[in-house]
């Protein structure tokens, strides 16, 4: 099927140039985000990075700490809570805290910054409009500030954290016009790539109740929640755009009842901190053709994956690699290790990278029997349903080959409501790794599959 698939490619190559090409810039030189992380390595004792690179320290073994061998180094997993009024945000919260901490967790749980400052007296209902940017500046400066001292805590804890974020720091752009946010950022030297892609492992954005289950919308259990059942829908609506574009944008929607919603965003969060579950993390089809344009809000991204050589793996078929993904010439950076469980369980451990880390892992620790992966990513929304569309640019003789992830939280999902202007060509099985990047980065893979195809001759 992959020979296949590049002999239409190439006969098609004309139709493939028409695309933007990627400029991957990352190494020319690679922007450092501006929120760095530390790590704790014991009691009283902060390590940085940035700090040990420009001290001729050795750097961290770019290992997941579940799997480093430094006990004192334990995974923090962070995530957003966001979504319309009325969606289940407080439900959630609780809900997670309380199974993570019965599995061991140390949990935070941080504090919506609007909030705290509405109930204690700031309403930004009576502002002038040249007031509302300093309002808007002051609920972000406090939500950073919040979530980096529970960071700093959960570091100093040495035990797995989870981090649960009543909202995140793109929710208050939902808020604001586009050229307000934008006047915003350039007043305070912030951009949307940092901000959005490098502080939290995930996003769950929750479907307010107006939109699907609008018999149990309620104003009732938020003393300021003041919005009408349109009013909660547009909320939704933009609030979830600010999102488009984070690597791991989970949207649960009301298709289910409130329980089904509850245990697939915990499913969901199990999963990505390493727990074993039987969600389906998404859908993969092979598209027909790449769209040129997609016809509504979408974001798009160059991604490029070193896949880095095997260091203390359980079985053969645990791997790594290190990411860039990079929009508007802002990069931002991070590692994934697959381990696989006696059981046969895939198990996805991330954590994010500096470009110092990076640049490191891409010098010393590339595998030289792996191609290294360019791609296309275009991300949008469409009924409740983040999709993104991977497009081959390298290896070469691939270059134009697109595949559709859609997310999919449960085995037992509708069909999922494509857009008109997708040409699916077929659905990718789970057990199909044909189209994978981890498969088309084997160096030599089409020459093989040529050889074995004239031997089956």
């Amino acid at each position: 099927m992959l020979l296949a698939k590049r002999d239409e490619l190439l006969a098609n190559k004309a139709a493939f140039d028409g695309l933007p090409i990627c400029s991957f810039s990352a190494f020319a030189p690679p922007r450092i985000p501006r929120f760095t992380t530390s790590m704790s390595m014991g009691k009283g004792k902060m390590w940085s990075q940035d700090r040990a690179m420009s001290a001729g320290e050795a750097p961290l073994p770019l290992l997941s700490p579940l799997e480093s061998g430094q006990k004192d180094i334990a995974p923090i997993y962070k995530f957003v809570l966001t979504g319309g009024p009325c969606a289940g945000k407080t439900t959630s919260l609780d809900r997670l805290s309380t199974f993570f901490r019965d599995r061991g967790f140390r949990v935070y749980v941080v504090p919506e910054a609007s909030t705290l400052l509405q109930t204690g007296g700031a309403f930004f209902l009576d502002l002038q409009e040249k007031d509302i940017l300093n309002f808007q500046w002051q609920i972000l400066n406090l939500q950073i500030s919040l979530e980096d001292s529970f960071y700093s805590l959960a570091q100093d804890s040495g035990k797995p954290c989870v981090i649960l974020c009543d909202r995140g720091v793109m929710d208050g752009s939902a808020y604001m016009t586009p050229e307000q946010w934008e006047e915003l950022k350039l007043q305070h030297d912030l951009d949307t790539v940092t901000l959005r892609d490098t502080r939290y492992i995930a996003i769950f954005h929750l479907v307010t109740a107006a939109d699907g289950a609008e018999k149990f919308y309620s104003l009732e259990n938020n003393g300021i929640r003041i919005e009408s059942i349109e009013q909660a829908r547009a909320i939704d609506k933009r609030t979830c755009h600010a999102w488009i574009g984070h690597p791991k944008l989970y949207v649960f929607d009301n298709s289910t009842t409130f329980e089904g919603k509850m245990q697939r965003l915990v499913d969901t969060a199990a999963g990505l901190c390493g727990i074993p579950t039987t969600v389906r993390a998404s859908r993969k089809y092979l598209l027909a053709k790449t769209p040129i344009e997609i016809p509504f809000h979408h974001e798009d991204f160059e991604v490029e994956k070193v896949y880095l050589k095997p260091e203390a793996a359980k079985t053969s078929k645990d791997y790594s690699f290190v990411r860039c993904r990079s929009q508007y010439g802002i990069p931002a950076y991070g590692m994934t290790t697959v381990r696989y469980l006696d059981t046969g369980d895939a198990v996805h451990l991330k954590r994010v990278l500096s470009a110092r880390e990076y640049s490191y892992a891409v010098r010393h620790r590339c595998d030289p029997t792996r191609n290294v992966i360019k791609q296309q990513r275009m991300c949008f929304l469409y009924e409740n349903q983040s999709f993104q569309i991977h497009v081959y640019k390298e290896p070469a003789e691939l270059a134009g080959l697109g595949v559709l992830h859609v997310q999919a939280s449960c085995e037992n999902d509708q069909d999922i409501v494509m857009p008109s202007f997708l040409n699916i060509e077929k659905e990718l099985p789970d057990t199909d790794e044909t189209m994978s990047a981890y498969n088309v980065s084997k160096k030599n893979l089409l020459e093989k599959l040529e050889r074995k195809e004239s031997a089956e001759v």
